[in-house]
């Protein structure tokens, strides 16, 4: 299930071949995907207006299109079609886990958990500040839930939605 309300129309994406911005719309999806911020029903109904709107659409447009829920192909035909790590996809996906976590539909260990595993897998996407308080708020958590720092876990939260408003600008 995703986590961010609404799909691709949402993030104003409208990619075609004729369109210079498919792979700018591809990238800002792949990395909505694997961050959990969108389905893979928007990933398909995104593919879907793609090919209805253009002539010859890519094949890996069509092959997206043809996907089951679950199909580990996804995040790589996303990927051929606009890279998770284009600075531009980065900071607007940091924005959107800001959001997630401030509307509450994603809590402050799951944020830590996804923006790891995505740093992990995109190492150079942005400044090692990041990193550096990723550590910190680990183990900040962790401190927290055993009651051996005078914080609470809204104080952590604020922290954190603070780091994804500065790294989202510190993407280059």
């Amino acid at each position: 299930m995703a986590l961010g309300k609404g799909g691709p129309n949402e993030m104003n994406v409208d990619a075609s071949t004729d369109d210079p911005d498919l792979a700018d719309g591809a990238a800002l999806l792949a990395a909505r995907f694997e961050l959990g911020l969108c389905s893979h029903a928007d990933v398909v109904a995104w593919a879907d207006r793609i090919i209805a709107r253009t002539e010859r659409p890519p094949i890996d447009v069509i092959d997206l299109s043809l996907t089951r829920p679950g199909d580990e192909r996804v995040p790589e035909l996303l990927e051929r079609l606009g890279s998770a790590a284009r600075p531009q996809a980065v900071r607007r996906v940091f924005l959107d886990l800001q959001r997630s976590l401030q509307a509450g539909q994603i809590s402050v260990p799951d944020t830590i958990r996804l923006l790891w595993k995505f740093l992990r897998r995109h190492p150079r996407i942005a400044d090692d500040a990041i990193e550096t308080f990723l550590y910190w708020a680990d183990d900040e958590y962790d401190l927290i839930e055993q009651g051996h720092v005078d914080r609470t876990h809204a104080d952590l939260q604020k922290d954190l939605e603070d780091e994804l408003q500065r790294a989202s600008g510190a993407c280059e």
